[in-house]
């Protein structure tokens, strides 16, 4: 699938992976087994899972068999660097950020856990300033 996102679900707060679908202010994970059928060219998802739109995140790539996504927290063995993963704009591609604001391309990660599941880590942005 290559529009993979994760979010948590509304009532367990487990991580869901699948396409994201947001209506509204309603948000969803539509899980790669969903029963999609089309009607009058309009498609329509039979299951989706109700989750924290504050919580989606976008694949970026798998590195040793781990998907990393954005709000990944990493450790860059290489560059001996703590960063959030995140999406820079204006280069267009996924950087990490790390405490001091600085922006790096990883090269060798290590997986630490997520802005979501972490609260040491939170001060951490992933937005650009």
């Amino acid at each position: 699938m290559n529009n993979l996102c994760r979010a948590k679900t509304l009532d367990t707060q487990e991580w869901v992976y699948g396409a994201a679908v947001v209506c509204g202010d309603r948000s969803f994970i539509v899980p790669p087994n969903a029963l999609i059928f089309m009607h009058n060219n309009e498609n329509y998802v039979i299951t989706g899972i109700p989750v924290d739109g504050n919580t989606i995140c976008h694949f970026l790539k798998k590195v040793n068999g781990v998907d990393f996504f954005e709000g990944d927290v990493i450790y860059d063995r290489i560059l001996k660097m703590e960063g959030v993963v995140c999406y820079d704009t204006r280069t267009a591609r996924f950087v990490c950020r790390s405490k001091t604001g600085a922006f790096f391309i990883p090269y060798d990660l290590q997986w630490k856990g997520t802005i979501y599941d972490n609260l040491e880590i939170d001060a951490i942005s992933t937005t650009e300033e």
